[in-house]
């Protein structure tokens, strides 16, 4: 028997100025113009007293494959967890993080978010029974990572963007047992483009739960008549590599599910606590379902689920 739950969020608009570098304005010396964003960091379903923070110094936006920096925002919050949430959709709950903001952002149309890690521990694991982990970041990384997400700052309007991080698909341990390692997984969105999902199983054993997505909407990036020049009189980022995407299938006969509990091949992984589960910053869409137990093996739900509701 499987209860299932699908709840729409609500969208919120903070004001403020976290502005470094990058100088507002268009090209040709017209008057410039400025609309405000706010960067929050995804924050998924935890078990126990389980934390994964990244040390995050700063924010680069970019347009296009141009590496020069439009603008630079300070991070209003430096310590981000990508785990914490314990409870439901409730007051007072909340599934993200704000970061960065800026009300002083030139319009135009931006592709790419640069994060910029701090120098000291820039990624911290504790386990599930509160004791700090060693890690380390990815040989590919060093002190930064970009994601892809086209979107437009419109003049006077706010854009709210979520970068969202699967934080168990990024851990890895390692062969040998001597710690974890951790290489960025996800993507982004606009905050108005995601879903949530929340259900429980009564497969005995439960512990893990891999999403497999297919036949998903995909979002309709800004139009060539959105672009404009954008002033760019910041320095050049250093992005390093681009994220690996979350998985997504075209249609369920092309699903593969993962015979593992890695779930590389899975759009979201979460913990199974007492039978019940959150799946948090899903897009429209279906998805095939797969629980694995303590010993490895594993069982499918035999229902899909297909998920349509904006956060709006």
């Amino acid at each position: 028997m499987i209860k299932q739950v699908v709840t729409i969020a609500c969208t919120l608009a903070f004001v403020g100025c976290g502005i470094e570098v990058g100088n507002p304005g268009n090209k040709g010396g017209t008057t410039p113009t400025t609309g405000s964003i706010n960067i929050s960091f995804a924050k998924e379903w935890m078990a126990a007293s389980e934390s994964i923070s990244l040390n995050i110094a700063g924010l680069d936006l970019l347009e296009g494959n141009d590496d020069t920096v439009v603008t630079s925002l300070n991070a209003d919050v430096t310590q981000v967890d990508l785990l914490g949430l314990t409870d439901g959709f409730g007051a007072g709950s909340t599934d993200e993080t704000l970061v960065a903001k800026s009300t002083e952002i030139p319009v135009g149309v931006y592709d790419r978010i640069v994060v910029r890690l701090g120098k000291e521990k820039p990624i911290r694991y504790r386990g599930r029974d509160g004791a700090e982990r060693d890690i380390r970041l990815d040989s590919t990384l060093s002190s930064s990572f970009y994601v892809v997400q086209s979107f437009e700052v419109e003049e006077g309007k706010t854009t709210s963007v979520v970068v969202s991080l699967d934080p168990y698909s990024s851990l890895k341990a390692n062969s040998d047992g001597s710690g974890f390692v951790f290489k960025p997984r996800g993507g982004s969105r606009l905050k108005d483009k995601g879903v949530r999902y929340e259900g429980s199983t009564t497969i005995a054993g439960a512990e893990w739960l891999c999403a497999y997505a297919y036949g998903v909407s995909q979002p309709t990036a800004p139009g060539q008549d959105k672009r404009r020049a954008i002033n760019k009189k910041g320095g050049r980022s250093q992005p390093g590599p681009e994220i690996d995407g979350r998985k997504i299938f075209s249609s369920k006969p092309d699903v593969v599910k993962d015979a593992t509990v890695s779930c590389d091949g899975a759009f979201a992984k979460v913990p199974v606590i007492d039978g019940a589960y959150k799946l948090r910053h899903l897009v429209s869409g279906s998805y095939s379902l797969r629980f694995f137990k303590a010993d490895g093996s594993y069982e499918d739900q035999l229902e899909d689920i297909t998920l349509g509701l904006s956060l709006d």
